[in-house]
């Protein structure tokens, strides 16, 4: 049982969990709207870099395994793993319900279907299951198998993570754990279908909530006069303590977008709330002290050079990216230029690193990706000041220039 497989959606999450499946043996059919990518893919080229993910295609590939397509394939298994962008605090289930449809052709009573893509808790019982009712798929085997996975180690991750798998059903979850036990060599936990969207929705809630934390405490650290970065070092050599880095706010497709599903189900979620906006503001608060830079050194039209726009370092993935409200709450000042070596810039203007070093009078790192620590400052009499968002430049890039390092939550603006 459950020999073919198809995914629905090729995107971050489906791509990976497809080619994984197809690597150990399925015969997966990948299905995706958007012509352009098949057509890469049947050409033999990726749509997005992630590590490993180019060696799963050629397995895939050689064992004849994965069948890219802008059909549905009539199997016995679909995964769906479409985006569901946040819309008024809920998760908007559009691409969910538009794959729901064109699969009622498909679906008969053995038929497995597996919703990856991240949902508010109610949202199977509310929605989901109501749909596929009205079509006369009343004994549906539904189950919800949240992906754990973070950009830059997405395979990884869908390996080693343990997961949660509910469903309609104890059977329908037992099911889908046999299915997933083929690739994954973690535990595999089965609950019901609210408690598992739950168990996603929490997990990035409170990373949202802890970055939160971290960036009020920056923003006291500036008030008072202290090195948040320290501070945090030293609170963290306590063993029951994990406070995260502050930076420019929070971005990705999950942490910036998932507490929102709280806040729109329920009255209680007022903790998720105010976390959410102060990450939110994050931006706001850093183009503040980019003005009380400029104002400082008497610069009154400076070119400010961003350095990163991906929302995490040596990833290519900009979804929900602070940096894009960062930029533009600066343009109305200032002129700004911006360098990432792996975004795909589509909205904006990138330049060559070298270009916007030579140019600049004050950088601005917001990523910290690893080509940025290999910065000489001291090659760059142009540039005044530096505002590190990330603790990322080191004394030794600026030593012995008149370039004035700064960074966010040091005390020292």
């Amino acid at each position: 049982m459950d020999s073919s497989i198809c995914v629905i959606g090729l995107g971050y999450i489906g791509l990976p969990t497809a080619l994984l499946f197809a690597a150990s043996g399925k015969i997966v059919h990948g299905f995706d709207v958007s012509q352009d990518k098949i057509k890469l893919l049947k050409a033999g080229k990726l749509p997005f870099a992630e590590p490993g993910l180019r060696e799963l295609y050629i397995k895939a590939k050689k064992n004849g395994s994965f069948i890219p397509s802008n059909t549905i394939a009539s199997t016995d298994c679909y995964i769906i793993a479409v985006p569901t962008p946040q819309t008024n605090h809920a998760a908007d289930l559009t691409y969910v319900l538009q794959a729901l449809q064109s699969l009622i052709p498909f679906i008969r009573k053995s038929t497995l279907i597996v919703l990856e893509s991240t949902i508010s808790p109610s949202d199977c019982d509310s929605h989901i299951i109501p749909f596929l009712e009205k079509y006369g798929k009343f004994n549906v085997a539904l189950a919800h198998c949240p992906e754990r996975a973070i950009p830059g180690n997405t395979i990884h991750e869908m390996q080693y993570n343990s997961r949660v798998v509910g469903g309609k059903t104890s059977e329908v979850a037992e099911r889908v754990k046999r299915l997933y036990l083929s690739f994954v060599k973690a535990d595999i936990h089965t609950t019901n279908l609210i408690t598992a969207a739950a168990c996603k929705v929490m997990e990035n809630t409170y990373r949202d909530v802890n970055i939160a934390l971290a960036n009020e405490f920056a923003k006291i650290a500036d008030d008072l006069k202290f090195n948040v970065w320290e501070a945090i070092t030293l609170a963290n050599l306590h063993p029951r303590v994990n406070i995260h880095q502050p930076g420019p706010g929070v971005g990705g497709h999950c942490i910036a977008v998932d507490p929102w599903y709280f806040v729109g189900e329920s009255k209680q979620a007022r903790l998720i709330t105010k976390a959410r906006g102060i990450n939110d503001d994050m931006p706001e608060y850093v183009a503040h002290h980019v003005s009380k830079i400029a104002k400082k050194y008497h610069l009154s039209s400076p070119i400010i050079g961003v350095l990163g726009y991906a929302y995490k370092k040596n990833v290519d993935d900009a979804r929900e990216t602070p940096i894009e409200p960062l930029l533009k709450i600066l343009e109305k000042k200032y002129s700004c230029i911006v360098h990432d070596p792996y975004v795909d810039f589509k909205s904006r203007q990138s330049i060559e690193l070298e270009q916007l070093l030579n140019k600049s009078q004050v950088i601005v790192l917001t990523t910290n990706h690893d080509i940025y620590k290999n910065i000489d400052f001291r090659n760059y009499p142009n540039i005044i000041a530096i505002y590190d968002l990330r603790n990322a430049v080191r004394n030794s890039q600026v030593n012995k220039t008149f370039t004035a390092l700064y960074k966010l939550g040091d005390g020292r603006l």
